[in-house]
């Protein structure tokens, strides 16, 4: 569940290259994902079509610590497996 600072964040951000921090445990990486899931399906119809990766984009994603990264990354494939 995200809150109303949050979804601001994932509006302004849903098209631009930021970074985020702050205090541990106040939802970065649950933003991370929100902001990703929101801009997944434009990026989709966007891409261009190549042999065997039609409609696929990347994101990056870094943090300077990897339970961030495996956090979003979880998150993510559960996106895939429902």
């Amino acid at each position: 569940r995200i809150n109303s600072s949050q979804r601001q964040v994932i509006e302004a951000l849903k098209f631009a290259l930021e970074k985020i921090q702050g205090p541990p445990g106040t939802g970065k990486s649950t933003t991370v994902f929100h902001i990703i899931d929101k801009v997944l399906p434009e990026l989709r119809t966007r891409a261009p079509s190549r042999q065997g990766h039609a409609g696929v984009r990347r994101v990056l994603v870094t943090c300077s610590r990897n339970v961030a990264v495996e956090s979003i990354a979880q998150k993510l494939a559960g996106l895939h497996a429902g």
